[in-house]
């Protein structure tokens, strides 16, 4: 419980719930290995009449949950599904909501202190899939971005992990 209370509190952040009149984020004490930057990525892909979002981080040797809002365009795109990557447990605690049209609220966790991602190479975190909405419509420049201020990554250790948020453009 000792390290889930942290992702907890980090959730209950993403998802705009708890007292609204803190307004400074929890206190960073872990830092990016200096060897290569703790990065968490969206990475686009196609499928038919879907757009997929993998949800990808590198530089992190213990991740032990994220929660992270993105914004997208909600005339052209309708949130679908948030499924975790294989890279964590079964027992991991995977929630998704779209509060606002066009703000993906997201929260990916590992249950138990002794279980964790190893994101040290390139993992796939999980995996948003949105339906077009107009079928006809050119996705081009559209843009899926992060809200770092909403956004948390916590090692095993239940410490705010800083990394480099990176937005995508469809191209």
């Amino acid at each position: 419980m000792r390290v889930l209370f942290p992702v907890l509190v980090a959730t209950m952040t993403a998802f705009g719930c708890g007292r609204t009149e803190q307004k400074e984020p929890p206190p960073v004490t872990a830092s990016p290995p200096e060897d290569e930057a703790a990065t968490v990525a969206l990475d686009t892909r196609f499928d038919g009449d879907h757009v997929i979002i993998d949800v990808l981080a590198y530089g992190v040797a213990n991740v032990h949950g994220i929660a992270f809002r993105v914004s997208f365009d909600p005339s052209v795109l309708h949130f679908a599904s948030a499924l975790t990557g294989p890279a964590w447990s079964k027992q991991a605690m995977a929630l998704a909501k779209e509060g606002t049209p066009g703000q993906l609220a997201v929260l990916w966790t590992e249950e138990g202190e002794l279980t964790f991602v190893d994101a040290k190479p390139r993992t796939v975190l999980g995996t948003l899939v949105f339906d077009r909405l107009d079928k006809g419509r050119p996705l081009t420049g559209q843009a899926f971005r992060f809200r770092p201020e909403r956004s948390r990554l916590m090692d095993r250790k239940g410490n705010t992990v800083r990394v480099a948020w990176r937005d995508a453009l469809v191209d």
